[in-house]
């Protein structure tokens, strides 16, 4: 069998697997038949399992290449990441457009147990396999047979499909413009990062935006209860920062693409 055969079965079989899974995390949410949550882990194993046996990839060859200069790659992208979060919460409220009030006492320990709950959920559970699959497998699959606009577009698209049944579980009730709005940031979000990751050759950048938003952004979560105010097109039907469907949640987005764009930036003067 030729390579290029083999890089084309393995790039159809990540796809597949990528659009079929989360269509049954969909069909458990929606139906209720079985928790849904805990088929999640078969996707990366599954995508890592493709991989390494179909095309002989390994995680270098996925992304997570150690040269020079990676951790600092890393940790930046995380430390700006967390810090963005953050502000988008101190702005907004210095603003009167967000009340923010403590969920609890604010003890350092309490402080430090939000800390680990928000690394284990929101780093080791949710970014690293994201980014793995969506940044790492998916992406360089796709780029050698269908090219790089396509990998790109496809990566994005399909990182704001596996989010759906998060979207539906988190609000039940929720508005279609508010599921059609998130969905686009995601697809957005998530073609940025695929961007970032082929122009640095590496998938620190992203993983690190990934993992340094979602511990902030988890963490302030289980520390503070945040309600919007102000008119509907500002602030969106749903009552929380990250998660409106107002001008508020663009912005918030279109600053993520252009500090992303920034650090691509950087990284490529230093290089």
């Amino acid at each position: 069998m030729t390579r290029s055969v083999t890089a084309a079965r393995t790039a159809t079989a990540v796809l597949l697997l990528a659009v079929l899974l989360p269509s049954l995390w969909l069909l458990l949410a929606r139906t209720g038949w079985l928790p849904w949550e805990p088929f999640v882990a078969l996707l990366p194993v599954a995508a890592y399992l493709i991989w390494r046996f179909g095309r002989g990839g390994s995680l270098r060859m996925a992304g997570f290449r150690i040269e020079p200069g990676w951790t600092r790659l890393l940790l930046e992208s995380a430390a700006l990441a967390a810090l963005y979060e953050v502000l988008w919460i101190a702005v907004p409220t210095f603003g009167g457009v967000l009340t923010v009030t403590p969920a609890q006492t604010g003890t350092g320990s309490a402080w430090l147990t939000a800390l680990v709950l928000a690394f284990l959920v929101g780093v080791v559970a949710t970014a690293l396999p994201e980014e793995f699959v969506y940044r790492g497998v998916l992406l360089r699959s796709m780029r050698g047979v269908w090219g790089v606009l396509a990998a790109v577009i496809a990566s994005g698209l399909l990182f704001a499909y596996a989010h759906v049944p998060n979207l539906l579980t988190q609000v039940p009730e929720s508005p279609q413009l508010y599921l059609v709005v998130r969905l686009s940031l995601l697809a957005v979000f998530g073609a940025a990062l695929a961007w970032a990751t082929l122009k640095t050759g590496s998938i620190w950048l992203a993983l690190g935006w990934h993992a340094g938003g979602n511990l902030a952004g988890i963490a302030l979560d289980m520390r503070f209860m945040v309600d919007l105010m102000g008119p509907v097109w500002l602030v969106g039907r749903v009552g929380a920062v990250t998660n409106g469907d107002g001008a508020l949640a663009v912005a918030a987005a279109a600053g993520e693409v252009l500090l992303i764009a920034g650090l691509v930036r950087a990284y490529s003067v230093r290089r």
